[in-house]
């Protein structure tokens, strides 16, 4: 399964036109990411689940996949899917941040 979600999102260029938006805003869109992604990780069916944004807040990365994983760690883990890309998040936020280029599989 792969969760599609609204998110801040990098346009324009990636960065060029970067602005900060309003964190009641980025808390907003991380809810709803979370609320998403619990939902996938939900089906007995499934077996990966692949969460990706294109935000550049960690409130809708790390923060998103350590508290998921946290609710469901006994049925998920995260798996390198991708071995060749370095580290993809910010391990000072969520310490598997290393893992983020990978998937929920179920153990």
């Amino acid at each position: 399964a792969v969760v599609s979600t609204q998110s801040t999102g990098v346009t324009e260029g990636l960065l060029r036109s970067f602005q900060p938006v309003d964190k009641s805003r980025v808390k907003s869109l991380s809810d709803i990411q979370k609320s998403l992604l619990n939902h996938a990780l939900s089906f007995p069916s499934a077996e990966r689940v692949v969460y990706s944004t294109c935000s550049v807040y960690d409130e809708e990365n790390e923060r998103v996949v350590e508290e998921v994983l946290g609710l469901h760690s006994r049925e998920w883990e995260l798996v390198k899917v991708i071995p060749s890309w370095g580290r993809r998040g910010n391990v000072q936020v969520f310490p598997e941040a290393d893992k983020m280029c990978e998937v929920f599989t179920r153990r």
